[in-house]
């Protein structure tokens, strides 16, 4: 028996939104609960989760604008597998779902100053996803990646001539303070 896939209700003043993007592909054994995709509206962002574990089928591609309570897939109930526990995300267990799908705005965000591959780091929030604070303790264990050279030894080199102030020094001695009434 196929189950619909609908976009949910977001409140009364929300009718439509966009499909941004798939957490799972097409024809992928889904569990019970497990985010599908996401909706972006011009107040919110959210998840639609699977209501019953099978095989998933997309009707409409992400990117495309939709009427809240539009079917998107279906899921075939009948073909659950034994192995749909391995299919959903979990730490070090390969799944369909990439890290960069499921990875929140703090994590991609965290990912690009920090140079680390969310992949990489084992999550420890709901189904294996890596949290912000995963992102944040790996790294502070690694190093981040190479910065340009630090300006003191070049401000020095090609900085103001012998016996004038730092820089530093004469940024304060502009500064005044003013107590405010």
């Amino acid at each position: 028996m196929a189950i619909d896939v609908k976009i949910p209700p977001m409140g009364e003043s929300i009718t439509s939104g966009v499909l941004a993007k798939w957490h799972v592909a097409d024809g992928t054994i889904v569990k019970k609960d497990q985010p599908l995709f996401e909706l972006e509206t011009d107040k919110i962002t959210s998840e639609g989760t699977a209501e019953t574990a099978g095989k998933l089928t997309i009707k409409v591609a992400a990117g495309t604008d939709v009427k809240i309570g539009e079917v998107v897939a279906t899921i075939d109930e009948t073909a659950t597998s034994p192995v749909a526990g391995a299919a959903g995300p979990g730490p070090g267990s390969p799944g369909p779902v990439t890290a960069e799908a499921v990875a929140s705005p703090a994590v991609r965000r965290l990912a690009a100053e920090t140079g680390i591959d969310p992949a990489s780091v084992t999550g420890t929030g709901k189904g294996g996803r890596v949290t912000k604070g995963d992102m944040l303790a790996a790294s502070v264990s690694k190093p981040p990646f190479a910065a340009p050279a630090t300006p003191a030894p070049v401000a020095g080199a090609a900085g103001p001539g012998p016996g004038s102030p730092s820089p530093a020094l004469a940024a304060d001695k502009r500064q005044t303070r003013t107590k405010m009434s």
